[in-house]
């Protein structure tokens, strides 16, 4: 049974850590765009910072996703962010951020001199007809993805582990039912060899 879950769940595993990664970036993606969205007009009209609506947005979705969240104007200046820190911050030196302004959305890692750690990315232009009037950044600690993608392996691993468990167990009483009578035949011999010559074992069992 060992085997057999290693030949199964170890490609599996693999396989399954890809494809919610994968996932998680596209659900990334979508809630930039949609953020994108919400902020093209307050963007365009240059009252980004002053809509309470995009900031209660912006701090929703950092604690519910644990995901950094900065709204960008088109000169690279945080307009709206999930930390204070990033209203006013100059973003125009992050790669990602300059190819978003650009119109071209971007997703991948660098390392962060900022965290000192890599980081995970996706960066979006806001789009008003054909005009970039600024991007959405959503960021968080590459750990911090790994871990949500590992978290299915994480489970595979557990179901195997339950599998394996009931398996032993499954072939221990298997095994019991078949030594039992063995063992009881062995006894009386025991008893034979001791001297107890009258010994018997039950020819029924």
């Amino acid at each position: 049974v060992a085997l057999v879950l290693a030949v199964h769940d170890i490609p599996l595993a693999g396989h399954l850590e890809r494809v919610e990664r994968d996932r998680l970036v596209t659900s990334l993606e979508r809630d930039a765009f949609i953020m994108a969205g919400r902020a093209e007009e307050a963007l365009e009209a240059g009252t980004a910072d002053e809509e309470p609506i995009l900031r209660s947005m912006v701090t929703r979705y950092q604690r519910d996703e644990d995901v950094r969240v900065a709204i960008i104007d088109a000169d690279g200046i945080g307009a709206v962010g999930s930390d204070t820190d990033i209203v006013e911050q100059d973003f125009t030196n992050r790669p990602e951020v300059v190819e978003a302004l650009s119109g071209v959305p971007t997703t991948g890692e660098r390392f962060s001199t900022t965290l000192g750690e890599d980081l995970f990315y996706v960066a979006v232009p806001v789009l008003s007809g054909e005009e970039v009037v600024g991007a959405v950044r959503l960021s968080a600690p590459e750990r911090v993805v790994s871990d949500r993608a590992a978290s299915r392996v994480r489970g595979l691993l557990a179901v195997a582990l339950i599998s394996l468990l009931i398996a032993v167990a499954v072939a221990w009483m298997f095994a019991r039912s078949v030594t039992r009578p063995i063992a009881r035949l062995q006894g009386a011999t025991d008893q034979i060899a001791a001297g107890a010559l009258s010994a018997r074992a039950d020819e029924h069992d």
